[in-house]
């Protein structure tokens, strides 16, 4: 019984931690944490990840605090992301140590990745699901009117 369960339980999750799974994820708010000055925050945002991962880029919002990242640094295994962070009205250049734990293929299609992003003052757990097409669509028009194409 107890491999027929760990069966079951494989056959809902598959976890990989390959290459660079490009796309663009909208972060869970509710699987995902972010700790400013040690204050949990409730958090929304988007994560690109592109074909060439430099390229990638983090937006992350909250109620009094923002962080949008300039550059990824480095390759998926091994990589910083630098950034501006504005609280409260100030923004500040930070560099994040940041971590790949890889991606989850659900059995309803929900693809999901998993990253950490920390530096001394900033700690985000962040669990990202790819949005439907029509979405990812829109997120793309948005961003060629606001930065061209």
């Amino acid at each position: 019984m107890k491999y027929i369960i760990i069966a079951m339980m494989l056959s809902i999750f598959s976890f990989a931690r390959a290459e660079s799974p490009a796309g663009i994820y909208q972060i869970d708010p509710d699987q995902s944490t972010m700790h400013l000055f040690k204050e949990k925050m409730e958090m929304n945002g988007v994560l690109e990840i592109k074909e060439d991962f430099s390229k990638s880029n983090l937006s992350v919002d909250t109620q009094s605090s923002a962080f949008e990242s300039e550059a990824f640094i480095g390759d998926i295994r091994d990589f910083e992301v630098r950034g501006y962070l504005t609280h409260k009205g100030t923004t500040r250049l930070v560099t994040l140590k940041s971590k790949y734990l890889g991606t989850v293929n659900h059995i309803y299609g929900k693809n999901k990745v998993a990253f950490t992003f920390q530096d001394n003052d900033l700690d985000l757990k962040i669990i990202a699901t790819k949005p439907s097409i029509n979405t990812a669509s829109m997120y793309k028009e948005v961003n060629s009117l606001i930065y061209g194409p």
